[in-house]
């Protein structure tokens, strides 16, 4: 049976490592970045580009969005401003 016939386990934290190490090497990443500072950095873009708290609890499989709240609150807390802005910028565009 080839590894396309098996069914897809969840990757181990050793076996992932073998395949994340590689990739981020292969990338130019040093090797201190690990796959968790990616995963950071990809709810701070979600919560950047406006995403909801539950939308980026469900990505990154919180149990609840308190967690969510609790870990990126200081980034929420820097975008709903420039939400706030944007949203007053399309108002007088479009009276423009």
């Amino acid at each position: 049976m080839g590894a396309v016939d098996r069914p897809q386990q969840p990757a181990t934290g050793t076996r992932f490592s073998s395949i994340w190490r590689p990739a981020a090497a292969a990338a130019g990443l040093g090797a201190e970045v690990t796959f968790h500072d990616l995963r950071h950095y990809y709810a701070s873009l979600l919560i950047q580009h406006g995403e909801s708290v539950k939308v980026v609890q469900k990505r990154l499989g919180h149990k609840s969005a308190v967690e969510t709240l609790d870990t990126y609150s200081h980034l929420v807390n820097r975008v709903v401003p420039l939400g706030r802005l944007m949203d007053r910028l399309n108002c007088r565009i479009r009276r423009a």
